[in-house]
């Protein structure tokens, strides 16, 4: 695999040749069978890297669109959510919170530090009204992975966990499951080393029942 340029940074990620050449092919109809057979196709590979059999569901948007989607469709205006902050991209699961209008309660951890699954679940005894919690698995901003699969095994089962695997998917060894969580944002610019624009999120049946009713 030949790139022109290297790029050493956290992503976009340099696209492989083919990957390029694909999208100088001639784009197909969203409304064809066709395309329906694609999308299908690349949801079922991208539940099989996650070993889940929920629907993961692509969207045309950047990581940060997932994770607005994820937003939207766990946390209404009048709820709490409580929120892992460790660097750049835990601050962002804040602010998008906030502009939903949601109240929010933040766990600072320091920069370059991994969270603590037990200070968290203290803290998330201090806020009994926070149902969804949001954290990310590798901190972008500062290198680090959190050990989610910890956390998720200490959260009750009336919390949703939601994470950010934008950067760590494929990257690093993860499974919903194991980590009990609930949804799951991922990026193609990432591990995947496809084009940016491209993302996706994973949702368990207790997401798709919280969304109907927000």
């Amino acid at each position: 695999m030949n790139f022109s340029e290297r790029i050493y940074a956290p992503g976009p990620t340099p696209v492989p040749e083919s990957a390029r050449l694909t999208l100088a092919e001639t784009n197909t109809y969203h409304r064809t069978d066709v395309f329906s057979e694609v999308i299908e196709d690349v949801s079922g590979g991208l539940a099989d890297l996650l070993d889940v059999d929920w629907p993961v569901l692509p969207l045309a948007a950047s990581g940060t669109g997932a994770m607005q989607a994820a937003v939207n469709n766990t946390v209404s205006s009048a709820e709490t959510a409580f929120v892992i902050e460790s660097g750049k991209f835990g601050e962002r699961w804040s602010r998008m919170l906030r502009e939903r209008g949601a109240q929010v309660v933040t766990h600072e951890v320091p920069w370059g530090e991994s969270l603590d699954p037990a200070a968290v679940r203290e803290a998330l005894g201090e806020h009994p009204e926070v149902d969804v919690v949001f954290s990310t698995l590798v901190e972008t901003s500062t290198l680090v992975r959190h050990p989610i699969e910890e956390l998720g095994n200490l959260l009750d089962e009336d919390h949703l966990l939601v994470v950010d695997a934008i950067s760590g998917f494929v990257a690093e060894s993860f499974s919903p499951e194991e980590a009990s969580a609930d949804l799951v944002v991922l990026g193609g610019q990432k591990g995947l080393m496809a084009p940016p624009g491209i993302a996706a999120v994973a949702v368990s049946p207790r997401v798709l029942e919280r969304s109907r009713s927000l």
